[in-house]
């Protein structure tokens, strides 16, 4: 049986309405008695409707609030370090120490089904010139079979910043146009992809365009420094169009499959860059 897609309530009302029945104004819901709670209802008894709109409403809570997004805090202790090479690791944060450095990796223990929304690492460095952040999709036998987000750091500065990789990021209804590079990109000329969250390797759906062909499901494969360019693996259809003011990008959440498992990878071929605390955020599945 799939998630269902709407969640559900139930006895919402604090007080019946003022309708010209009995029960007008009385409270829509009653903690049933102490007997009723601790042995349930005896057979053939019936129960009160506002009994039961206690039970039916507070299940119905319970419900909602599985089914919305939970955080997952990425504290550094987690982080697997590449063996034999100088990443460094102590209950702060994760430390590369030297050149050539290799990967520290952080499994994403979620279960399957899960929708990976947000990633958010907190990083340092000393005008580090490479760092990269990935997130990866693992097969059974150990290889990457997909990168569904590269992140990479242009000369880290020093100082501790939050790095975020968003699989739900959204422009909004924003102003951005198509221009033939080439190949064809998606420009603006205010906001930033970067902060938003967008990566190389995202799944988006441009919306609003005025050209049919731009309005498309596209991957991401360069974001420009200045965050205001965004280009695809393939440009097949997009056609050049001046801004409107309502074209809109959003990303594609990833759902994790079973058979797979999911990292995020920090990689480095310089000193200095750290990890210190994170938060990864999802839907359960």
């Amino acid at each position: 049986m799939p998630k269902p897609s709407t969640l559900p309530t139930f006895a919402t009302g604090t007080n019946y309405p003022a309708d010209g029945e009995p029960e007008q104004g009385t409270a829509t819901k009653v903690v049933p008695s102490a007997d009723a709670l601790a042995n349930g209802y005896r057979p053939k008894q019936k129960p009160k409707a506002q009994n039961l709109n206690y039970m039916l409403y507070w299940l119905s809570q319970w419900a909602a609030w599985a089914g919305e997004d939970k955080t997952i805090q990425i504290a550094p202790p987690a982080w697997a370090l590449e063996p034999g090479l100088t990443w460094t690791q102590n209950p702060r944060y994760v430390f590369c120490g030297a050149v050539g450095g290799g990967e520290a990796m952080y499994p994403i223990s979620l279960p399957v089904g899960s929708i990976l929304k947000t990633i958010t690492l907190a990083m340092e460095g000393d005008n580090v010139v490479d760092p990269v952040i990935t997130v990866q999709k693992i097969s059974a036998v150990g290889t990457v079979t997909a990168t569904l987000a590269t992140r990479s750091l242009t000369n880290l500065a020093s100082g501790w910043a939050n790095q975020l990789i968003n699989f739900a990021a959204d422009t909004t209804p924003w102003a951005l146009s198509v221009v033939n590079d080439p190949p064809h990109g998606v420009y603006r000329t205010t906001g930033n992809f970067i902060t938003e969250g967008f990566a190389v390797g995202m799944t988006v759906t441009l919306s609003g365009f005025t050209n049919a062909g731009n309005n498309s499901t596209r991957v991401i494969s360069g974001l420009q420094a200045d965050g205001l360019g965004m280009g695809f693996v393939s440009d097949t259809g997009m056609v050049a169009e001046a801004s409107g003011g309502n074209e809109r990008i959003v990303a594609t959440p990833i759902t994790l499959e079973a058979g797979y498992s999911y990292v995020i990878s920090v990689d480095s071929t310089s000193t200095g860059p750290s990890i210190g605390t994170g938060a990864l955020v999802y839907t359960p599945g």
